[in-house]
């Protein structure tokens, strides 16, 4: 986008995909948590990103625009999943369903049959994940975080457009002004299937598109999957909800590390 002499800062990639994100997120956060509605943060980072960094035209459908398209479309399902309180285990199903077939809208035609299946899985397997932590938002927010961190860093590794590791930064900004908010007010501020939803479908995307288009390894790939079952592991009940969500922080950037090691020492065989 064209700026004036004032705002060139605004098109460093750093401001656009990382601060100015994280910006927009708090301050959604600190105006609509009482509402029940801080996990629009994620959503307010996303747009936020897309509008620096690309002139929107709706055609041709491009990789790139129809994700784009998904991240505006998946915040107001999420909305609807939480005023419905509908996070059965059928919703669940249901909504994963969903991101494997815009999974498939987004990546095909994909070279390797195999890889693209394995691509279509994975946002299905986040989106099942994430949904299933709802009334934890330290540890959805916190797994987020290390979700999109590691994704933006697989993207970056390789090949993949420079969109791709920018949106999972801006992800990341906007789950880590929801955590940087719930842990200055020691609270349990809920994130909702608002900002779940769209966090596991985007990450889920995004990291297939770097393993398709940026050459990934898909032992990164599969190691960043574990990351919400990191986000489960315990933490001591009698423990601050700081301590609590300082720990379970800990589990997941671990496994997020684990992942980002193995772009340097890739495992024997990674093509599935």
């Amino acid at each position: 986008m064209d700026l004036p002499a004032p705002l060139l800062f605004l098109a460093h990639p750093a401001v656009q995909y990382g601060l100015a994100p994280f910006l927009a997120a708090l301050f959604t956060v600190m105006v609509l948590h009482r509402l029940r509605l801080g996990g629009l943060a994620l959503a307010a980072a996303f747009c936020t990103a897309v509008w620096l960094t690309v002139d929107w035209t709706l055609y041709p459908l491009t990789p790139l625009r129809k994700l784009i398209l998904i991240g505006l479309v998946t915040p107001p399902l999420g909305l609807l999943v939480d005023f419905m309180a509908r996070e059965s285990l059928a919703w669940r199903i249901a909504l994963a369903a969903l991101a494997a077939a815009a999974s498939i809208w987004v990546h095909e035609p994909a070279p390797d049959p195999a890889s693209l299946a394995a691509a279509v899985i994975l946002p299905a397997w986040l989106v099942m994940s994430l949904l299933a932590m709802n009334g934890a938002p330290g540890r959805s927010s916190g797994a987020i975080v290390a979700l999109a961190g590691g994704t933006a860093v697989c993207a970056a590794y390789g090949e993949a457009p420079v969109h791709f590791s920018g949106y999972a930064a801006s992800l990341a900004s906007g789950a880590g002004a929801f955590l940087l908010w719930l842990l200055g007010t020691n609270r349990k501020w809920s994130a909702g299937a608002v900002m779940r939803l769209p966090a596991a479908t985007l990450t889920g995307l995004l990291l297939g598109g770097a393993v398709l288009q940026g050459g990934t390894p898909w032992s990164a790939a599969l190691l960043l999957a574990l990351v919400p079952l990191a986000a489960r592991i315990p933490a001591p009940q009698h423990w601050a909800l700081r301590s609590q969500v300082a720990l379970v922080c800990l589990y997941t950037l671990a496994i997020a590390a684990a992942a980002v090691y193995t772009l340097w020492r890739p495992w024997p065989e990674t093509a599935l």
